[in-house]
């Protein structure tokens, strides 16, 4: 065996993984476009977190608001945000007006 054809610097295994993150991404939209679409159209928020996982949110229940000294990202040069508690996000109040005057 000479090596000349074995692949240098773990080819093969970057080919396969390729391979497998292609044929993942393909399952994970077969398996979730209906839904997504379906989502999107009621006016719900599709959010996805990981590969298979999705979160559906209805922004008629978000009371929450953007953290400003953060910018909503949880972190500042100094670390963890203190306002938000590194989430990122603040406890927020609408005005919210009944129907009777």
């Amino acid at each position: 065996m000479d090596g000349s054809n074995m692949p240098v610097n773990g080819g093969w295994r970057n080919v396969v993984r390729r391979w497998l993150d292609a044929a993942l991404e393909a399952l994970d939209a077969l398996a979730f476009d209906g839904p997504d679409a379906r989502a999107v159209a009621l006016g719900l928020r599709v959010h996805r977190p990981a590969r298979f996982v999705r979160v559906y949110r209805s922004p008629a229940f978000d009371t929450r608001t953007p953290c400003v000294p953060c910018d909503g990202e949880g972190v500042t040069a100094r670390g963890p945000c203190r306002d938000c508690l590194g989430l990122g996000r603040v406890g927020g109040r609408r005005s919210v007006t009944s129907g009777t005057g």
